[in-house]
């Protein structure tokens, strides 16, 4: 199931998250693919190529939560260093049940301290806003395609 770099919880339940090295993507992509797929359905800055690449190149984490082995939910963060902080983006999320595995992003966010950030920052759907009461909505990105 490759290696974990850094992180790795587990839960009384037998639930667990694991991030992923860049080199052990390959053994869980075509399980973790089709799901990443479905939170690239509204937006066209990513292809999953380009994801599987950002991860393989170490320029994007994977996150994969777990219950009894099966897959929960799927995440990819990357790590922007600002001249005044550092920041861990959640740029793709996607799962069946939220509430089993969005727990885990309180993982995440351990692990974004852990590493010096000062914030997680979750890019996506206006959903994202009702689901997690503890995060504020910032700003509004504004897009005109052309």
């Amino acid at each position: 199931m490759g290696k974990p770099i850094g992180h790795f919880s587990t839960y009384a339940s037998g639930e667990w998250i694991q991030t992923y090295q860049a080199g052990a993507i390959a053994p869980v992509w075509d399980e973790v693919g089709p799901v990443l797929s479905r939170a690239m359905e509204r937006q066209s800055a990513y292809t999953l190529g380009d994801v599987r690449q950002l991860l393989e190149s170490a320029n994007a984490q994977l996150w994969v939560a777990r219950t009894d082995g099966a897959l929960l939910g799927v995440a990819v963060t990357k790590v922007f260093d600002f001249p005044q902080e550092r920041v861990v983006e959640v740029s793709l999320a996607a799962g069946d049940e939220f509430e089993r595995w969005g727990r885990f992003l309180k993982d995440i966010e351990e692990w974004a301290a852990a590493i010096g950030a000062k914030r997680v920052r979750i890019m996506g759907r206006k959903g994202w806003v009702r689901m997690l009461k503890d995060y504020k909505e910032t700003r509004v990105i504004l897009e005109k395609a052309l």
